[in-house]
């Protein structure tokens, strides 16, 4: 074969072997060159590409892995606060509220948990359908959350869960579930609900990642890998998309969620070609992959390889067509070959080229790209470039190249701000490389433009977060120290000014406190070395001898190279004392026979006291966020519970009796008083409830009722045989008058002596004596008519009712009745308990004038109205009441009277019905000659 083309070269032309050879000598090296430096630079770019990929993923586990370092350390912090603590053991909510605000805020947290040793949620942020739930039941038994709980439960450690649904929130959520301890003794959890999409904010910066540019976050779950981000150039939803481990797409995502790092050129989940990086978060057990098409990693290079193919055709016509321009194209071959070797040896970064001879500019796509800019959209030109540069920037940034040119050993590196497209500033990292020729004068410069927009943003970030820090530990209402190797290396100014120094930084404890507090510090900082933590309260006594009560907190910062450790110092006497008052107000409501109940502001249970608990069978824990409505009995009207409420939320205190139910469904009366509690802006945060079991207090007062009711009835029994024996005497007059006229008319008849003038008389008499004796029998009825009814009255019309009952009786015995009403007001009263009241005092009145005789028998009545009182007083002059007895005419069945006349009710139920009928009061007094029986009680419903 070698021999027959070696006898064809021979047989050709000089002038097809002069092309053939420059073929061979300018194509064929060209070609090679070409390919070569394409391979190279594919090489180049791919290990580039990895490079950044790979300290991208780095950057991004590395933060993941510090927010969560630095979250469970502020938690651990947390948990150990002697508020949570206290909040657990007494079960006041209120205390770590605004706590846990913060710290949500703080972290950007979705929601903070307290759980109780039992496992039941008692108190949220969120206050979603989770709280009040016992995570070791259902529905929350087997669910992430609870298996989280479970395995802290079990380890006695920090536990962190990955992500999952959680069906309360709606939401894909990860946990982080911390015990509390005291005294080395678990006596609750606290836990937390990540933020996820905060937390997804790591895989939604895909700045410098082009257009196909992706970042898949994925958890392994049996044997595949779940995606739980959302995707750039995917728009399944979150926890749908998987890829199963050992097939042979989406590589890297199976090996990050094995905890695998790496980086290299594979399929991705949809099968095409992609350069990755990836890595795993092992704080949350997360894979990490960030990958870029090959198809737009290698972008510039196959529009190279398009370009050099145009040029090799160009050439070939060159040399075939126009040999005497083979010189002048190899040079121009040459240039742009330099220009592109420049450009292929970089990566994402924007290619700059600056011939200083010539004063032209050369700004690679990918440059004007940053800028937000179209390869055809911006001019290569140097005053262009300098417009573009922030006026704050500009001058430095020239200084600098200036120098670069006059120094071959200066490297240019330099970051200045650039005005995009869209009119914000973006941040430039500027690096490149003066070229000098052989009489050093330069000649060119051609360096890289690099965004580091992003790095800047979290440089202010920190920087902003540092002056926080310091603003904040200035204001703390603190003494806070930070030591290294046992010096002080920060100390606030209130820390400061407690040594009346300008600054403490420097010194040691020693040095700074006397021996015995020294040591006691010392003592505190190895309890925190050794723990991580520790803590104490102290007690010391000013010059004054006031209490002074701090708790000292010490915690260690870092401890891998050297001692760092942070001391707080709390002045806390305000709180000892307002806790110590609690916890005295606290122990006697444990100990109270009193029931108290404190709600929040929707009446849900947040403490019952054991007596509560016992008057109704229920246990402290299925009390707590119950509403008190859980012992409702449903007699008590709906009005009454009203009422309560409209007192309680305009801020007064509301008083009643009611009746309940107990747990096994028995009923109980409860005498209650609720009153609102306020905040600190007087705004009502809930309730407080006394209660007292009245039971027996009820029944007795039933039974007291019932005999009170017996009583009024013998007292009216007795009246009744009194209102009889008046009867007799006041019927006896007409009936003789009326047999009178009889007997006139029958004499008449007999005597055949008729005289209808006489016959007239006779019969109108016993007329009027009928309508006398009907009308005499209604005004006893009437006193003896059963009624429960008020009427409204004039008090004096009662009066003369009364005296229609007894007057004759009166009259019979020569008594005078002398009145002196005074008010005109009517009242609503019961009429027929006072008309009782009336003649029992009468009665008795006229019974001590009939038995002591005194001359000029009298009674005197008044009814006066003084400050909306009715003022009634019966006096007589029977020579008043002995002084050894008048204190004991109103008890019950205490009469001086023999069996016959007297049962010794009546004065007993007449003090009853004034007092517990007419809210008043019934009194005697010996006034002049005799007895004054005094009634006085208020007008209610008053009308002239």
């Amino acid at each position: 074969m070698g021999v027959i083309l070696l006898r064809i070269f021979t047989e050709m032309k000089i002038s097809s072997k002069l092309t053939l050879i420059l073929l061979f000598a300018v194509l064929l090296p060209s070609l090679i060159t070409t390919y070569m430096n394409f391979y190279h630079s594919e090489k180049i770019i791919t290990k580039t590409v990895e490079e950044n990929l790979n300290a991208d993923v780095k950057q991004r586990i590395e933060y993941a892995n510090k927010y969560a370092k630095h979250l469970v350390k502020s938690m651990t912090i947390l948990s150990k606060s002697h508020v949570l603590t206290n909040a657990i053991k007494t079960n006041n909510m209120l205390q770590v509220n605004n706590l846990f605000k913060y710290t949500l805020n703080e972290h950007m947290l979705y929601d903070i948990f307290l759980i109780s040793q039992s496992g039941k949620i008692i108190f949220t942020i969120k206050k979603e359908a989770d709280l009040y739930k016992n995570l070791n039941e259902k529905p929350f038994l087997g669910g992430k959350f609870s298996q989280t709980y479970q395995k802290s439960l079990q380890t006695g450690k920090t536990t962190i869960s990955n992500f999952s649904y959680y069906e309360p929130s709606k939401r894909y959520a990860a946990f982080i579930v911390i015990p509390i301890f005291e005294n080395d003794k678990r006596i609750g959890t606290l836990a937390t609900q990540l933020n996820i999409d905060k937390f997804f904010e790591l895989a939604n910066d895909y700045n410098g990642l082009g257009k196909t540019g992706e970042i898949i976050l994925a958890q392994k779950s049996g044997d595949k890998a779940i995606f739980i981000n959302k995707l750039r150039n995917d728009h399944q939803p979150i926890f749908s998309r998987f890829v199963k481990i050992g097939s042979n797409i989406g590589k890297p995502i199976q090996e990050a969620v094995q905890g695998h790092f790496g980086s290299g050129i594979y399929s991705d989940y949809k099968d095409t070609e992609v350069i990755a990086s990836w890595g795993y978060i092992d704080s949350f057990k997360i894979g990490m992959v960030i990958k870029i098409d090959t198809d737009e990693a290698y972008f510039e290079l196959e529009n190279l390889k398009k370009f050099n193919m145009m040029i090799g055709i160009i050439i070939l016509l060159v040399i075939l067509y126009v040999i005497r321009h083979i010189k002048k194209i190899v040079n121009t071959l040459e240039e742009t070959r330099n220009q592109y070797e420049y450009a292929i040896n970089g990566t994402h970064d924007g290619l700059w080229d600056w011939n200083l001879v010539t004063n032209e500019l050369y700004l690679s796509p990918r440059a004007k790209e940053m800028f937000g800019y179209k390869d055809d959209e911006m001019s290569n030109n140097l005053k262009e470039w300098e417009s573009r540069i922030h006026k704050d920037d500009l001058e430095h940034a020239l200084t600098f190249i200036e120098e670069c040119h006059k120094d071959p050993n200066k490297e240019y590196n330099i970051e200045y701000r650039v005005l995009h497209k869209d009119g914000h500033y973006i941040w430039i990292l500027d690096r490149g490389q003066t070229f000098f020729d052989k009489n050093n004068n330069p000649i060119r410069m051609v360096g890289f433009h690099t965004d580091i927009t992003r790095r800047k943003e979290l440089e202010y970030k920190l920087t902003s977060l540092k002056q926080q820090f310091e603003q904040f530990m200035e204001f703390m209402p603190a003494y806070i120290i930070m030591k290294e190797n046992d010096v002080i290396v920060y100390a606030n100014s209130r820390t400061n000014k407690l040594f009346e120094r300008n600054t403490i930084i420097g010194e040691t404890v020693d040095k700074l406190f006397p021996t015995e507090k020294a040591k006691k510090i010392k003592s505190l900082e190895n309890r925190a070395y050794k723990n991580g933590f520790a803590e104490e309260v102290s007690i010391t006594k000013t010059d004054k001898n006031e209490e002074k009560v701090y708790r000292n907190m010490a915690f260690v910062i870092d401890k891998k190279e050297k001692r760092k450790l942070g001391i707080v110092s709390i002045n806390i006497t305000k709180e000892y004392l307002a806790n110590r008052e609690i916890s005295r107000v606290l122990s006697a409501f444990e100990r109270s026979d009193i029931s108290v109940i404190i709600t929040d502001l929707q009446g849900d249970i947040q403490y019952v006291n054991p007596s509560w608990c016992k008057v109704t069978g229920y246990s402290k824990e299925e009390l707590i966020g119950e509403n008190p409505r859980i012992v409702k009995s449903g007699d008590i009207p709906f009005e009454v519970y009203k009422k309560m409420w409209d007192e309680l939320t305009n801020g007064h205190v509301w008083h009643n009796e009611l009746k309940n139910k107990r747990k096994d469904g028995t009923e109980f009366w409860e005498d209650s008083t609720i009153m609102p509690s306020f905040d600190l802006q007087g705004n009502i945060d809930g309730y407080i409830a006394f209660k007292l079991e009245i039971s027996d207090k009820i029944k007795l007062r039933k039974e007291l009722k019932d005999k009170e009711e017996l009583m009024i009835a013998q007292s009216r029994q007795a009246a009744m045989g009194e209102m009889i024996s008046m009867i007799a005497h006041q019927w006896r007059q007409p009936i003789s008058v009326i047999a009178m006229d009889a007997n006139n008319v029958l004499v008449d008849i007999e005597l055949d002596n008729v005289n209808n003038n006489s016959l007239k008389e006779d019969i109108d008499d016993i007329l009027d004596q009928t309508q006398y004796l009907s009308q005499t029998i209604d005004d006893f009825r009437n006193f003896f008519k059963p009624t429960k009814l008020q009427d409204e009255v004039l008090v004096s019309s009662v009066f003369e009712e009364s005296f229609s009952v007894i007057s004759k009786s009166l009259q019979n015995n020569n008594i005078e009745v002398e009145n002196h009403f005074n008010t005109t007001t009517k009242v609503s009263i019961y009429s027929r308990e006072l008309l009782q009241v009336l003649i029992n005092i009468l009665k008795n009145a006229k019974e001590a004038l009939v038995e002591n005789r005194p001359t000029n028998r009298k009674i005197i009545n008044r009814i006066d109205e003084e400050n909306k009182n009715i003022i009634i007083t019966i006096c007589d002059n029977a020579g008043g009441i002995d002084e050894n007895i008048i204190d004991k005419i109103f008890d019950p069945y205490f009469t001086t009277k023999d069996e016959i006349n007297g049962t010794g009710i009546g004065l007993y139920m007449s003090k009853t019905i004034i007092n517990k009928h007419f809210s008043g009061t019934l009194s005697v007094y010996n006034s002049g000659s005799g007895a004054c029986f005094k009634i006085k009680f208020p007008i209610y419903g008053a009308r002239s």
